[in-house]
């Protein structure tokens, strides 16, 4: 497979966007064919790698009933280098779209055709099934089905599959689509019974034209909303007692002066959970006022936990949204979107939805624009400079 070169795709027209970059169609000269194009967002090796290993597991896949990838594609950016992958384009787009555009309580879809596309995804799973070792997908749903022009079955989003001899457990999927063992250990490793649950459902929402468990999107939401910060709560609570008692085996040896007991130890523990707790705060002065805030690991779980906060406070959204663009964390398409309504908290709301899908590196990139433009407000999401952080409610 050689990569096409620069120049080689024209009339490119945007399909989608993600996490892992934009989706376009486009024409190859050298194909001499309509083509889908997934260009990579941003230079991280993670997401390259990522990439590539879409790319070895689409090649490995190579069955009639999975989207074949045709080529590889640089295109540089300024100082930049975009990589895509050159898939095939298919015409009537996903399963999904075809049930979202026709009311599948009708006979729009017919029974012949519902019929075809669960047996096509069947032959395709059995394929990857019984390579050496198994491929497993791993988010089989009707987003991932896509059809041709005459509506034949192309499996596709490979960036989850994984090899059966992996000793990575799976962290992601499409949560309705997963079977329960997946969510009862961290240590869960995906089998060919993930996928074939996942078909299970397929089946069912082909045959019903609904979607499973409309309710658990809006559920985790509510549930993230009002645990999220308990659980943060629990955490520094732990902290500060493992400091305390650390420092309390220390005094309590010194004034023993026991053999048994080594206060050194006590005091490097003690002194190394407060630098951690220390850390977790910091203060950040933009134009001369200082904010305190709460320096999350998780800044996706951050902005869920005030995603209705921040659009309800309205803040001045314009210069975010140019520097996400300057840093290369919008494309012009995204930023075309989200200003296609006039209403700012539309704007916001469709902000942070796309900044979550991208990941923790995108969202930590919003709270430094946030705090540098609406230091106040992040002040007012995180912890008053005169509140003990570890009793917050």
């Amino acid at each position: 497979m050689e990569p096409l070169q620069a120049g080689d795709l024209e009339k490119m027209d945007q399909l989608g966007w993600g996490g892992f970059g934009t989706v376009y169609k486009g024409r190859s000269k050298k194909l001499s064919r309509d083509v889908a194009i997934k260009f990579l967002r941003g230079q991280s090796s993670d997401k390259f790698k990522n990439l590539m290993n879409e790319k070895d597991m689409m090649l490995k896949a190579n069955d009639t009933y999975v989207l074949r990838v045709l080529a590889t594609y640089e295109k540089k950016v300024e100082n930049n280098v975009e990589y895509g992958l050159v898939m095939e384009y298919m015409h009537h787009g996903s399963l999904h779209l075809l049930f979202d555009t026709f009311d599948s309580n009708d006979d729009f879809v017919p029974w012949a055709l519902r019929f075809q596309i669960l047996h096509q995804v069947a032959l395709a799973m059995t394929f990857l099934h019984s390579l050496t070792p198994p491929i497993i997908h791993c988010d089989i749903k009707p987003q991932n089905v896509l059809l041709d022009q005459f509506l034949n079955v192309r499996l596709t989003d490979f960036g989850l599959a994984k090899l059966e001899t992996s000793v990575l457990s799976s962290k992601a999927g499409t949560l309705s689509y997963m079977p329960p063992e997946a969510l009862e250990s961290v240590d869960y490793k995906p089998t060919k019974e993930f996928d074939v649950y996942s078909f299970g459902i397929l089946t069912w929402s082909v045959l019903s034209g609904r979607e499973p468990y409309p309710e658990c999107a809006n559920l985790l939401e509510k549930m993230n909303e009002q645990y999220a910060g308990e659980i943060l709560d629990v955490v520094f609570d732990v902290l500060k007692k493992l400091k305390d008692y650390f420092s309390k085996v220390s005094n309590m040896a010194i004034e023993m002066e026991s053999p048994n007991l080594n206060p050194m130890r006590a005091d490097i523990k003690a002194s190394r959970i407060e630098q951690f707790i220390n850390n977790s705060r910091r203060d950040t002065t933009m134009d001369g006022v200082t904010v305190e805030t709460i320096v999350y690991e998780d800044a996706e779980r951050f902005l869920r936990i005030n995603f209705a906060a921040i659009i309800k406070a309205k803040p001045e959204w314009s210069y975010i949204l140019d520097e996400l663009v300057s840093q290369s964390i919008f494309t012009d398409e995204q930023l075309a979107h989200v200003r296609s309504s006039d209403v700012v908290q539309e704007q916001i709301r469709e902000t942070l939805i796309m900044i979550m899908k991208q990941g923790k590196e995108s969202c930590r990139t919003l709270l430094q624009l946030m705090n540098r433009h609406h230091p106040s407000l992040m002040r007012a999401l995180t912890v008053p400079a005169n509140v003990d952080p570890f009793h917050r409610r």
